[in-house]
């Protein structure tokens, strides 16, 4: 063999070589955009399903937290009731209070001044007791 035919056998070889090559390139990407395809779907589908499971939950949350703040302005308008009963109950105890305060100032009142009155018709009394005391004793000596 020459020199010529042995480079021509190996240029073909690495023609030959080269398409090998090229259609396993072709092969493998081709694999590789299938599984990748593959891949972008399966994400798309978990992707929809954690997307409308988390819808759910957000409409329950949302269904629980409404149930509950009405409840809260029920309870909040019978706490605003009861405390407007509170309000007139405390405001004529108050009334209540005050009128008990002036009936018994004044009874309190009389009764000191019926106490004074006793206290100095007592000292006048004690006062002509004293003079007929010193009268007797006196007349005893």
């Amino acid at each position: 063999m020459t020199d010529r035919e042995l480079l021509e056998l190996m240029m073909g070889k690495m023609d030959q070589m080269a398409t090998e090559v090229k259609t396993e390139i072709t092969r493998v990407e081709t694999g590789l955009k299938a599984e990748i395809t593959r891949v972008e779907t399966e994400l798309k589908t978990e992707i929809s399903k954690v997307e409308t499971g988390l819808k759910a939950e957000i409409t329950r949350v949302e269904t629980e937290l409404k149930t509950e703040i009405a409840e809260l302005k029920t309870d909040m308008g019978r706490i605003e009731t009861n405390m407007g009963r509170i309000e007139a109950d405390l405001q004529f105890t108050k009334n209540t209070v005050v009128k008990i305060e002036i009936e018994h100032g004044e009874k309190i009142k009389l009764l000191l001044d019926a106490s004074v009155q006793h206290s100095e018709q007592l000292e006048r009394i004690q006062e002509v007791v004293d003079r007929h005391d010193e009268i007797i004793m006196r007349n005893m000596r």
